[in-house]
């Protein structure tokens, strides 16, 4: 029996070509399958940011302003509502309780007070309620808008 070693050189270079084709079959599925999960991502990211483009955002927030009256300035807190979203917002309902001191137990709902004057805020619009004489508020926000997804907003807000 003769072993020629043609025979053998050519076994071993199949078998590595073959253990090769199998490497890069490997390769190829796996990158295959890491385009496929970044192809998704980015999809939702754009169904994502579609969605964003039809939100609005409100938000909750305490401006000091100071009115001026015969050269004297007087400090005023007003809670502001903005929206920063890029959609109107729309059956917009605002609750505001507030309390007059921090370690005041008493709370006033002074919701009909604050009563929006329109149910509809535009993108970059803002409603403000004068807050002097409260010192804590705490706010409830509730909106729909172009998205289908209801919008939420709860916030409390101290001023010095």
């Amino acid at each position: 029996m003769t072993i020629e070693l043609g025979h053998i050189v050519g076994d071993v270079a199949n078998t590595v070509l073959a253990i090769a084709a199998l490497v890069m079959v490997y390769l190829t599925v796996r990158s295959h399958r890491q385009t496929s999960e970044s192809l998704e991502i980015e999809r939702s990211r754009e169904r994502e940011r579609q969605v964003d483009l039809k939100r609005a955002k409100l938000i909750a927030s305490m401006e000091r302003v100071v009115l001026t009256t015969y050269n004297v300035g007087k400090l005023v807190y007003f809670v502001r509502i903005q929206n920063y979203g890029v959609a109107e917002a729309r059956d917009v309902t605002v609750s505001i309780r507030a309390r007059r001191f921090r370690d005041d137990t008493s709370i006033v709902d002074i919701a009909e007070q604050a009563r929006l004057p329109v149910s509809i805020l535009g993108p970059g619009a803002h409603w403000e309620y004068n807050g002097s004489g409260f010192t804590l508020f705490e706010v409830d926000i509730a909106w729909t808008d172009c998205s289908g997804k209801p919008g939420k907003h709860q916030t409390q807000l101290i001023h010095p």
